[in-house]
């Protein structure tokens, strides 16, 4: 290779974004909300779902990368936003990369958040009620809405589904020594705008001038939360019938397997 098409690709793996951050995450708890809000800012990286195999199709087909870490590296020059590359993960997606014989992948991610939802039990709802109406964000229009009914059994097994990837990831922080930055639902939609994104800001060290040009306060996501008066309705009677399901997980939570629980408590099993 000649010393000028050496010096171009050098240039290029220099041209990688220089911060890196990724947010893990669970079903329905906002990330969403989460990614069209930061992306509006133009500050903090496009964090986007980049492995969901499904989601990011036409954007590994676009890179023409043949290969995982050839991927990561495209992703890190193209898909940065103000020298700044983001992206969700979750588990199934980091669990795919990692048994693709990538378990380091993701070693250079200087910052990680940890986004998850206080109530486990009314997320297990949402979950439940996104997977059976075919209704997952705001921006659908209602005809294409069914109605769902209160089914404990499917209500189980959606939170067991969301508590296993936690436990999954709580694991992998471990082994990693890694110590996430938790983001927590119901704190991010109560919060001012202003005050979410400050929290991304503020980990990252943006200097002032890097944001000052910015209103945050004025940045909008143009998803809204999906969740009624059914989803209220449908936890608390779960938790009514099921004190020693919600004791247990308030206990264990992150600590221990749902197969672990389910031993413990084999009539779940059949749920």
């Amino acid at each position: 290779m000649s010393t000028q098409w050496q010096e171009i690709f050098e240039r290029i793996t220099d041209n990688e974004a220089k911060q890196k951050y990724c947010i893990a995450f669970t079903a329905r708890s906002g990330s969403t909300w989460l990614e069209n809000l930061i992306h509006q800012t133009g500050i903090l990286g496009i964090p986007q779902e980049w492995f969901n195999p499904d989601a990011a199709k036409n954007t590994v087909q676009e890179s023409a990368c043949r290969d995982l870490p050839q991927y990561y590296r495209y992703l890190k020059v193209a898909r940065k936003n103000a020298d700044v590359f983001a992206m969700q993960l979750t588990w199934p997606q980091a669990h795919l990369v990692f048994n693709s014989g990538h378990q380091n992948l993701f070693d250079d991610i200087q910052h990680w958040f940890f986004l998850k939802r206080l109530d486990y039990v009314a997320q297990g709802v949402s979950l439940y009620k996104a997977v059976g109406s075919g209704h997952f964000h705001s921006t659908q229009t209602d005809r294409e809405k069914k109605a769902v009914s209160y089914d404990e059994k499917m209500i189980i097994t959606h939170t067991l589904r969301i508590l296993a990837h936690e436990f999954m990831y709580e694991n992998f922080f471990d082994r990693k020594c890694i110590q996430p930055e938790a983001l927590w639902y119901e704190e991010l939609i109560s919060s001012p705008t202003e005050a979410v994104l400050l929290r991304f800001i503020e980990t990252l060290q943006l200097p002032k001038s890097a944001y000052e040009h910015v209103n945050l306060g004025a940045v909008k996501s143009r998803f809204e939360k999906v969740g009624n008066e059914q989803n209220e309705s449908m936890t608390n009677q779960f938790k009514r019938e099921h004190p020693e399901f919600v004791n247990y997980w308030n206990q264990h939570r992150g600590k221990r397997s749902v197969e672990a629980f389910l031993e413990e408590h084999p009539h779940y099993a059949m749920a």
